[in-house]
């Protein structure tokens, strides 16, 4: 549910350790962002069941907050234990996966999918300037763009 809810929302992890229970089954949420600053992020129909199903099963815990283990909350370094864990489990490269990975991650398919930068902007709660950050493109991605070019 933790890697599902930063893949399907771009979610920081600070951001997804703040939901809460009763935000499960909601579409849009409102969260605490980077710089103290609220913002939307909208939740979409496929993380529903996978969130449904996690508090069918989550640690019992008198806590409003979604993400809990036997200590109460979760924090970080644990959702990253978890997040280095099922990436050992899927044989990728542990350095290539960690939490803020699915951010960027996010960004590209949403570039993929056709969405615009002004609406990746706001589903990020970025700037402009900052959202380009992310859509940059490596040389790899760039060499296979221009080798596509034919006379």
């Amino acid at each position: 549910a933790l890697v599902s809810t930063l893949f399907y929302t771009g979610m920081r992890i600070s951001e997804v350790l703040q939901m809460k229970t009763y935000d499960v089954g909601e579409r849009l949420i409102w969260i605490q962002g980077k710089g103290e600053k609220h913002r939307q992020v909208f939740l979409p129909k496929a993380l529903l069941p996978i969130l449904k199903n996690y508090l069918d099963c989550r640690y019992k815990s008198d806590s409003e907050f979604l993400f809990v283990g036997q200590k109460g909350p979760m924090t970080r370094q644990f959702a990253g234990k978890i997040i280095k864990h099922y990436t050992g489990m899927a044989k990728v490269k542990k350095s290539k996966v960690y939490p803020h990975a699915f951010r960027h991650l996010y960004s590209r398919l949403l570039l993929e999918a056709g969405v615009s930068y002004v609406e990746i902007k706001q589903l990020m709660g970025h700037s402009l300037s900052v959202t380009e950050n992310y859509m940059s493109f490596g040389p790899n991605e760039l060499l296979k763009k221009v080798d596509k070019i034919r006379l």
